[in-house]
């Protein structure tokens, strides 16, 4: 039995919604990305000009995929959307037997189209429902030979952090590519309840190449932090040789979730094992510190 050769291609992915849908629509896009896949998003995608009816079924046909978006907006509403499932139906009965083409996504707990129903579904609202949605999809680039961002779900990132959630009932994950640690829903934010504060959350990236990183440290006092210093393995991020010129930390709003909505964002180009240290001042001017040594 020989391997299949991997292309080198994202898996293409397109997003049938309802355009009441939108802000759900935009976070799947963003998320979609982060996880080395390609969605098309008419808003995104479609360039002043062009033809709505000529581009939708072209970027339907070329898709590996095509996710239904489905909410109580959709299944009610007529209009382009119907035209979208109905394209990616008569693109469905083309596909080999058993293939994973269309793939109703659930934004919130409604009934399944009867038309959608003869495939199984995923529930985005569940608290692993991405993470369903993620093993279909490495399901279909198997088919195809298409690596989704080096996905795997077994290996780990070894972490070394000045902080830890150490309040009983309060436990971290840590996944591959995205390598991420987050904090889970039920962790409360409240007055009485300041662990989030003191902590630092590490979000590991895949990016354009094997090589390509992004680290993204999840701290929602960081929202008006200042004086922030980057080191990687011990240079300041902006002169080591593997940062491009330009790159460094930015922090911006990210979500829907509320235990992640800011982030400071720093890209480089290296091979791990590596240590980020990263030091700031936060809104009360007192000083903060983060260290964590990434390895394969």
């Amino acid at each position: 039995m020989t391997n299949k050769v991997r292309s080198s291609r994202s898996l293409q992915v397109f997003l049938c919604h309802s355009s009441g849908d939108k802000p759900a629509i935009r976070e799947l896009y963003k998320k979609l990305r982060a996880n080395g896949v390609k969605p098309w998003l008419d808003e995104e995608d479609l360039l002043p000009g062009q033809d709505w009816n000529l581009e939708i079924p072209r970027a339907v046909r070329k898709s590996d995929v095509v996710i239904v978006c489905i909410s109580h907006e959709s299944v009610n509403k007529a209009g382009y959307i119907q035209k979208e499932i109905k394209l990616a139906l008569d693109v469905a009965d083309e596909q080999p037997e058993g293939s994973i083409f269309i793939i109703p996504l659930k934004l919130e707990e409604c009934d399944v189209p009867e038309r959608l129903s003869r495939w199984q579904w995923a529930n985005l609202f569940d608290e692993n429902g991405f993470e369903r949605l993620m093993k279909a999809l490495k399901a279909r680039s198997d088919e195809l030979g298409i690596a989704i961002g080096q996905y795997n779900d077994n290996k780990k990132i070894h972490e070394n952090n000045n902080y830890h959630l150490d309040e009983n009932g309060v436990s971290y994950k840590i996944d591959y590519t995205p390598r991420r640690m987050y904090i889970p829903k039920d962790h409360k934010q409240n007055q009485q309840n300041l662990t989030y504060r003191a902590c630092l959350v590490a979000q590991l990236v895949h990016g354009k190449s094997n090589h390509d990183y992004r680290l993204r440290i999840e701290n929602k006092s960081a929202i008006e932090a200042r004086d922030i210093t980057v080191l990687l393995d011990g240079k300041p991020i902006l002169e080591h040789p593997a940062v491009p010129q330009g790159i460094g930390g930015e922090i911006r709003q990210v979500g829907p979730w509320s235990y992640f909505q800011y982030v400071l964002a720093i890209s480089f180009q290296t091979h791990p094992p590596f240590e980020v240290n990263i030091t700031w001042t936060d809104d009360s001017g007192e000083p903060g510190s983060y260290r964590t040594t990434i390895t394969l």
